[in-house]
């Protein structure tokens, strides 16, 4: 009878300690979808779902890399230089460390969402955004990460909600805002 409690005590420490070191999200993800061949599938269905593309080098991500939504619609697509997979963006699941240049990222419905400008993971040059419907949401210009530059905000029945400017990541001037209607 000891030895039943003994080892039944000593499974219980042991896969208590196996879970305590388990990444959630990531056996969530495991979970939630197969892989086979390189290709993830939902399970129960032979339907592949393609998450994403692109390439290696030296172990980190390089070049062009495009991102799926589940039915198969670009989610997301720019250049990685160096990429470690770091910093996640919360909202795309997308590594933001390494990228450079342009990267699009669409809604689900294929309209454009965003459009960036990056120089080793900051933004640069001009940050645009549109809303669902594919007006113009927002205008921000960038100088190596910083805001610098006028920043422009639009509601979506494309009146002007806000105009004002960032001098080297500053505030700066006067602020113009505008209600729904005008």
């Amino acid at each position: 009878m000891n030895k039943r409690i003994l080892t039944l005590l000593s499974l219980s420490l042991f896969t208590a300690s196996l879970f305590s070191q388990v990444n959630w999200k990531a056996l969530y993800y495991v979970d939630y979808l197969d892989t086979l061949d390189g290709l993830v599938y939902t399970p129960r269905t032979d339907k592949p779902y393609k998450m994403m593309e692109g390439a290696y080098k030296d172990g980190l991500m390089d070049e062009i890399w495009t991102y799926y939504y589940p039915d198969g619609v670009i989610k997301a697509k720019g250049q990685f230089v160096r990429g470690d997979g770091g910093n996640i963006h919360e909202a795309s699941d997308i590594p933001q460390n390494g990228r450079n240049g342009e990267w699009i990222i669409y809604y689900p419905s294929g309209n454009m969402n965003a459009k960036y400008q990056y120089i080793d993971g900051d933004f640069d040059q001009v940050k645009l955004e549109w809303h669902y419907n594919g007006n113009k949401k927002t205008e921000m210009h960038y100088v190596e990460g910083t805001l610098d530059g006028p920043r422009m905000e639009w509601y979506e029945n494309r009146q002007q909600k806000l105009d004002y400017l960032y001098v080297n990541g500053k505030k700066d001037g006067e602020w113009i805002a505008w209600y729904n209607n005008g």
